[in-house]
């Protein structure tokens, strides 16, 4: 970081790698999480093929064993790669960049087999949920805009991606 002549640092140069480690974390009402809940609730295509209040209630309150990651901060964003979180609610995917002006773009994918309302169904109309090999059910969305007034949407790309690796 660059400083200027009263020692104080300027934000807008901050270059840093971090390794680090949570353990036996718990998130409690968090925003994003309950933010992706409304949009299983108000999408009629999820809230028809998914338990989108039971997964809402449940996201309320998620506890998870270890989270061990890298992050960057570099132009006044803080960039992290794929991570994996496996909780107590459900399994994610992780990627993304979050501005320090709380902008963010997030690509994360779910596995939601555990809120299907029928098991039969594999895909849904717009057919964004996949079969991730295992018996799994993945579902892939897009985060992106203010944190307070995120836009959500399915994440075609990422979907495409993961398809050709399977």
């Amino acid at each position: 970081a660059m400083m200027d002549n009263r020692l104080e640092i300027d934000p807008h140069s901050v270059v840093a790698q971090a390794d680090y480690s949570i353990v036996n974390g718990k998130l409690h009402n968090y925003q994003t999480l309950q933010t992706i809940s409304d949009y299983f609730k108000e999408n009629i295509v999820l809230r028809k093929a998914f338990k989108a209040d039971e997964l809402s209630q449940r996201l309320k309150e998620v506890s998870f064993y270890k989270i061990e990651h890298q992050l960057l901060v570099k132009n006044d964003t803080v960039h992290f790669p794929q991570m994996r979180i496996e909780s107590n609610i459900i399994s994610v995917n992780l990627r993304g960049k979050h501005a320090f002006t709380n902008h963010v773009n997030y690509h994360i994918d779910l596995n939601i087999r555990d809120y299907f309302k029928k098991e039969k169904i594999t895909e849904t109309e717009n057919g964004y949920v996949m079969d991730d090999g295992t018996g799994g059910k993945r579902i892939f969305l897009k985060v992106t805009g203010p944190l307070d007034n995120p836009e959500i949407s399915f994440d075609k790309e990422s979907r495409k991606a993961q398809s050709k690796q399977i």
